[in-house]
């Protein structure tokens, strides 16, 4: 039982992590700001676009991958990506 608890804990605090955004502000190619954002998940990724950029954004690069853990026959994959946005005006 304990073993299981312990799982399931580790589960939600990975779980937790994956929903992350990390967003720095840097200076797109046209000399104007844009968002640098790693993400946890892409759907997170959008979710501060559209926050940070209420009249929409352009995405200037992006980058997705795949990211599978297993522990004692449980298992999680999670999409991790990164992108570089820029507000429309």
């Amino acid at each position: 039982m304990n073993k299981f608890i312990g799982i399931l804990l580790f589960m939600v605090v990975v779980g937790g992590c994956a929903k992350h955004v990390r967003t720095q502000v840097v200076t797109g190619p046209n000399g104007k700001p844009a968002f640098a954002m790693q993400c946890g998940n892409m759907p997170a990724c959008y979710k501060e676009a559209g926050e940070r950029c209420p009249n929409g954004y352009e995405i200037l690069d992006q980058t997705t991958g795949m990211q599978g853990r297993t522990i004692e026959g449980f298992g999680s994959v999670s999409t991790r990506g990164s992108m570089l946005i820029q507000c429309k005006e």
